[in-house]
């Protein structure tokens, strides 16, 4: 490829000399007619741009504007396009407040017919101007008109100005037209995502010692084909990128719509600044987060028990690149505390660096690991107290009864009379210990079988009294009911009577000689309060507070040194609560206990 920039030859243009022969040939003859002709075509030209602008106020400034009025983009685009196709306009635009709304072509750098039109939208009977339509007119158009028709008038006007064309028709195909031919036919089949051989015209370059146009127009395309082909391979590259984004924007889009309706809760949080690209539904449900909040980063950051915890988190994360599931605490908008299992996964999200976390509600999980904590310690308390409280009495089952059964015919009656009471003692001790067993068994088995009914407060005190006066009369107790009449609780009745057994028993229990165990029953309001209270040995409040849990060991000796099951108050509780009822304990050391019970009353 010759360059014409380095080492040219003098130039010398085809151009040039075609004129001054066009010149020295036609100049005389056909002066005067070239003047009248192009100055009568400038004119008309002249009027057909006038006319052109009346046209656009008479027929599309209407319709401009109503499309303006209602933001019309469509209609806008379509008219302003039509504005372009008129002849001469080069611009277009739709100005509103000094900010361009639409436009099409290039506006002039400088003004040689621009003409701006007001848009006036009448609304309500008030003129409102609303924007401004410019139309950029080439004024200049109509004079470069003139001078392209220069050649033809002169051709057509003199049979001198047609021999002088012809020679230079002659003169330019045999230094032009055929060579232009050959530039048509490499270009038409030029193949640009091809390799391709340079533009070579095969001219005599003996007989041309200069550059020429032609010259130039063949370095010109062989270049710009150049250019053109790596501009084509550009392009594919950008399509092809494009293609990609496309396909990737594709997928997130699916992948959003599948998360919106994910069972977990999904966030994607951006590496940079930490703010949340992308969360789900279920997402804000875990959090308890209102519609209304828009900043959603805070709410996160103080959902964390401690501030510390996020910043570890982030710092573990960026440590090891991915979290691969933990457990921890969060808080609630509305303050509750839950269990939250989470995943986090790096992810790019919109051609950004993020990370993905997936959240699990595990609160439920945690809650019922913990009770099935409390129920392995009920069943160490089970084994502890089988093996503890069953050891003693049933030693002295066997102990005595082996005195007994190898030396009862020589013991004397006296001491008889006592290993049997001892034994009879021993095995009502292994009796109540066995019935508490068997009711703790049975309800944590859910296997106990109950019935809500309407049951007589007064009949289930009056029954239990007269079955523990004999028991009182041999402490030298005082037992005394003061129970309001007809009182009707929704109970179950064997449950009710083994409470109430239960508390008199321990009342009983801890009272000393001559004492008084009272039980009264009131109404009140929805609720019947049973109250048992005692003039007993009392209870130290850092243990009162301990009395209901199974596994603490809460039984102690008697005042006369009964001993317990350390399964009475944990039985009671149980049972008051399963009946919808509550029981309570307010207790003086030295002065004696009361145990409070609610239950609902029967409904009128």
């Amino acid at each position: 490829m010759v360059n014409s920039k380095n080492n040219s030859p003098p130039f010398k243009s085809i151009s040039r000399r075609l004129i001054m022969y066009i010149v020295l040939c036609s100049s005389l003859v056909t002066l005067f007619l070239t003047i009248f002709q192009l100055q009568r075509d400038y004119e008309t030209d002249i009027a057909e741009q006038d006319k052109a602008l009346e046209q656009i106020r008479q027929v599309h400034l209407k319709t401009i504007t109503q499309g303006l009025w209602a933001t019309d983009t469509v209609l806008l685009q379509t008219i302003i396009e039509g504005l372009i196709n008129i002849r001469d306009v080069n611009y277009a635009a739709i100005i509103d407040d000094k900010e361009i709304l639409l436009s099409i072509g290039d506006k002039p750098i400088k003004d040689t017919g621009t003409k701006s039109f007001p848009l006036q939208y009448r609304y309500s009977g008030v003129v409102d101007e609303i924007g401004t339509l410019v139309i950029a007119i080439d004024g200049d158009a109509a004079f470069r008109r003139v001078l392209d028709r220069a050649l033809i008038i002169l051709i057509s006007n003199t049979f001198k100005t047609a021999l002088v064309i012809t020679f230079t028709i002659i003169i330019f195909h045999l230094m032009v037209s055929r060579h232009l031919t050959n530039i048509i036919d490499y270009l038409a089949a030029l193949n640009i995502p091809q390799s391709y051989a340079p533009l070579d015209l095969k001219r005599n370059r003996e007989k041309i010692k200069s550059f020429d146009e032609l010259d130039l127009v063949v370095n010109s395309i062989n270049e710009s084909s150049d250019r053109i082909s790596k501009t084509f391979a550009m392009e594919q590259e950008i399509k092809e990128r494009e293609y990609a984004e496309a396909l990737l924007r594709k997928s997130e889009a699916r992948l959003v719509q599948i998360l919106d309706y994910s069972p977990f809760g999904v966030s994607i949080v951006s590496l940079k600044d930490r703010k949340q690209l992308y969360y789900n539904r279920r997402f804000t449900e875990m959090f308890a987060i209102p519609d209304d909040v828009t900043e959603i980063e805070t709410v996160i950051s103080e959902s964390y028990l401690a501030p510390a915890d996020r910043d570890e988190i982030w710092a573990l994360f960026q440590k090891n690149g991915a979290i691969d599931g933990f457990e921890q605490q969060r808080i609630r908008t509305d303050k509750t505390i839950w269990w939250a299992y989470a995943d986090w996964t790096p992810y790019v999200f919109a051609g950004e660096d993020a990370v993905m976390v997936w959240l699990s509600d595990v609160t439920k999980h945690r809650q019922a690991e913990e009770e099935l904590k409390q129920l392995n310690e009920q069943k160490n308390k089970f084994f502890s107290i089988i093996a503890h409280d069953l050891k003693g009495p049933f030693n002295s089952l066997l102990g005595f009864s082996s005195l007994l059964s190898v030396k009862g015919s020589n013991i004397d009656p006296e001491k008889t009379v006592q290993y049997g009471i001892a034994v009879h003692n021993s095995a009502t001790q292994v009796f109540k210990l066995l019935e508490n067993l068997l009711d703790w068994s049975l309800l944590q088995m859910d296997r106990m079988e109950f019935e809500i009914s309407p049951v007589s407060v007064e009949d289930i005190i009056t029954e239990n009294l007269d079955l523990f006066q004999p028991t009182a009369e041999e402490k030298s107790i005082r037992l005394k009911a003061d129970c309001q009449k007809d009182i009707i609780v929704m109970a179950d009745n064997y449950m009710l009577d083994t409470i109430i057994r239960n508390l008199i028993l321990n009342a009983i229990k801890f009272t000393p000689l001559n004492g008084e165990v009272t039980i009264t029953s009131r109404e009140n309001g929805n609720w019947a309060e049973i109250e048992v209270s005692d003039t007993g040995v009392g209870i130290p409040s850092s243990k009162a507070t301990r009395l209901f849990l199974l596994s603490e060991k809460t039984s102690t000796l008697g005042t006369s040194g009964e001993t317990g099951t350390g399964l009475g108050l944990p039985l009671c509780k149980d049972l008051v609560e399963r009946q919808g009822g509550q029981i309570t304990v307010k207790s003086v050391k030295g002065k004696g206990s009361s145990f409070q019970i609610k239950l609902p009353l029967k409904p009128l």
